[in-house]
């Protein structure tokens, strides 16, 4: 743990122009203070902050009054929550992987979300221009799916025979 704030350096250079006249330049340099952890007392979860933070975030209290975290990782922290199983669309063992590769959409390593829902919502907070490019290829292949049912209902009710073929763009999206 960094114990010293942010600190400038200041370096100066003079370059002398003409017989009177002096240019003066001055540089800074901008040193971090450095990240600490600190834990919630409660799950035992461990969280980084900045060293210019890390009082102000110790001295937040939960409703109840009680601190909100502490500088040391708590002694007997409960167990674990239980992480969930679902992974990102984008994530490198997706089926659809070789697909969004394609499009040159980068891996995701989130495998950890609790449910479908929460795989929608980490695609739309994280992964924003992709999730809508996928969802718009989507809906585009669901709409085609749509157009060739409707095309096979009128082909029948004609009497004509009807031709099986997979809808465009669906190849590589479930």
């Amino acid at each position: 743990m960094a114990t010293e704030d942010t600190q400038v350096k200041e370096t100066e250079l003079v370059i002398e122009k003409g017989e009177d006249a002096e240019i003066k330049q001055t540089a800074l340099k901008m040193e971090s203070a450095g990240y600490s952890y600190i834990y919630d007392p409660k799950t035992g979860d461990r969280s980084v902050v900045n060293n210019n933070m890390r009082l102000f975030n110790l001295n937040k209290k939960n409703p109840d009054g009680s601190p909100r975290f502490v500088g040391e990782k708590p002694k007997n922290p409960p167990e674990p929550l239980v992480r969930g199983t679902y992974k990102c669309v984008l994530h490198k063992d997706d089926p659809d992987r070789v697909g969004y590769a394609a499009m040159g959409f980068p891996t995701c390593p989130k495998d950890d979300l609790a449910s479908p829902y929460q795989v929608i919502r980490h695609a739309e907070k994280r992964h924003k221009s992709e999730w809508a490019d996928i969802k718009y290829k989507k809906e585009e292949a669901q709409k085609e799916e749509d157009r060739a049912l409707q095309r096979a209902i009128l082909a029948n009710m004609r009497g004509k025979p009807v031709e099986e073929k997979p809808a465009k763009g669906t190849e590589n999206l479930h």
